[in-house]
């Protein structure tokens, strides 16, 4: 019998990620099918009673819907209030974070920062703070945020973790000061900040995360000069966890290497994105 997962989010239509899990699956031999459905806020609750899905992956804006309707959470949610993966369990659901091991994943890539600047505060940013804290503890985390109620909330979360948070002023010169970026806002937010940074006397050194990944280049990676991530590094390296996670609520186990699906999920995303 194939088991039934899905993505949900809105919008959906450009998610890459039934392209990579099916990939994944595939390769692996599992006879698991897995769609995309656009859901909008405030209805994910109706679609999960109405569907009978195994799994299900949640993108925005239902991280943090996703958190309230699951009767279980895993360490990481808690921690963030976050859930982007959600495992049936009998008639409900528990609800999972791997947007931080998807973080720690692209972190394993780099050199310790210093000086890390986290743009935005919703549920992306409060998973990136998390992953920081795991990956980099002893760094000085600048949060930039459009509102200084939200951008205190995160200082304090990021606090709570262990990091040295402050809040910061958005300018293209901090930015560039910084050893690594990590933007979790919609490829056209600030905008301003990003043409003050490709404006700039001095060039960027440090290493730039961009969330976003449809179009790229970014505005962001556009602007930076130094090293860039895009946002399919996070959709992979996550991704990976939402597969063991489906794989082993279906009593699964998986013998394949987080490298190995990694590279099967990244050549099937640059084979879809560019048939040629």
């Amino acid at each position: 019998m194939t088991n039934k997962f899905c993505v949900v989010g809105s919008p959906i239509q450009h998610s890459l990620s039934p392209v990579i899990h099916q990939a994944a699956y595939e390769a692996i031999g599992l006879d698991f099918s897995y769609e995309r459905h656009e859901v909008a806020q405030g209805n994910l609750s109706e679609f999960l009673t109405k569907n009978g899905y195994s799994g299900v992956s949640v993108t925005m804006p239902l991280k943090n819907e996703a958190f309230s309707i699951a009767s279980e959470h895993s360490e990481e949610a808690l921690q963030t209030s976050v859930v982007n993966t959600m495992v049936r369990s009998r008639d409900a659901y528990v609800g999972y974070n791997t947007d931080v091991a998807g973080f720690i994943g692209i972190f394993g890539q780099i050199s310790a920062p210093s000086s890390i600047s986290l743009i935005g505060s919703g549920a992306t940013a409060r998973s990136a703070a998390l992953a920081i804290s795991r990956s980099f503890p002893g760094s000085e985390l600048s949060v930039l945020a459009r509102s200084e109620a939200s951008s205190t909330d995160l200082v304090l979360l990021a606090r709570g973790f262990g990091l040295e948070a402050q809040s910061g002023i958005a300018s293209g010169e901090s930015l560039v000061d910084s050893d690594l970026v990590v933007s979790t806002v919609p490829g056209n937010a600030f905008g301003d900040l990003w043409h003050q940074v490709s404006g700039s006397s001095r060039s960027a050194q440090g290493v730039l995360i961009d969330v976003t990944y449809n179009p790229w280049p970014s505005v962001a990676s556009s602007a930076w000069t130094g090293l860039s991530f895009s946002g399919l590094e996070l959709l992979i390296w996550q991704a990976i966890e939402q597969v063991k996670l489906f794989a082993d609520s279906q009593g699964k186990s998986i013998d394949t290497s987080n490298k190995e699906l990694y590279e099967i999920m990244m050549q099937a995303a640059r084979k879809f994105s560019d048939p040629k």
